[in-house]
């Protein structure tokens, strides 16, 4: 079953399994980070960066209305379009191992490899706080790399790398239905 909360810190996994019996805690299409993370082809660090660098929000941010959702489905797609496989990740930079009924934002992360050094990059891309930054946690992630000249901030909170992980909006909007 895909449909359960990631978790590469310990205790992610006993924490889900006491939530499994829960239908809202159980989303049907998300993938966990390292489902996610196995699953894509790796993106060079520069174009996945010369996509979140130039994305500007079609709209101006109005909760309910046009919000981080909205933002993470738009730059997904500037992504795709770009040929640069992404996820819309949901859940909250706030908490650790949070249900999915406690998940209240969007973002996208793209999973790169350095191009000099082979190592992989996980970029977390927040549309709406306008932040792009690798990831600094999981394994193999390699968050402190160097990524300066591409405009990357090094080692933003791990907690980009939580959540419920989508790879696309129609998956995500059938999991969040009406909720946002």
């Amino acid at each position: 079953d895909r449909g359960y909360h990631h978790g590469w810190r310990d205790g992610y996994d006993q924490g889900y399994a006491a939530a499994q019996g829960n239908p809202s805690t159980s989303p049907g299409h998300a993938f966990t980070f390292d489902e996610a993370r196995a699953a894509s082809a790796r993106a060079a660090v520069d174009d996945a960066a010369g996509v979140a660098r130039t994305y500007r929000p079609s709209g101006q941010y109005e909760a309910g209305v046009y919000d981080c959702n909205d933002m993470a489905e738009e730059l997904w797609t500037a992504f795709n379009q770009a040929g640069v496989p992404s996820f819309m990740v949901v859940g909250n930079i706030r908490l650790d191992n949070e249900a999915f009924d406690d998940c209240d934002h969007c973002w996208v992360v793209v999973f790169c490899a350095d191009e000099s050094t082979g190592q992989e990059v996980t970029l977390a891309v927040d549309a709406q706080v306008g932040l792009v930054g690798a990831v600094d946690g999981p394994p193999g992630s390699a968050g402190a790399l160097a990524t300066a000249g591409a405009g990357i901030l090094p080692g933003v909170s791990a907690q980009y790398a939580e959540g419920f992980f989508y790879e696309d909006p129609a998956s995500l909007r059938e999991d969040l239905g009406t909720r946002w």
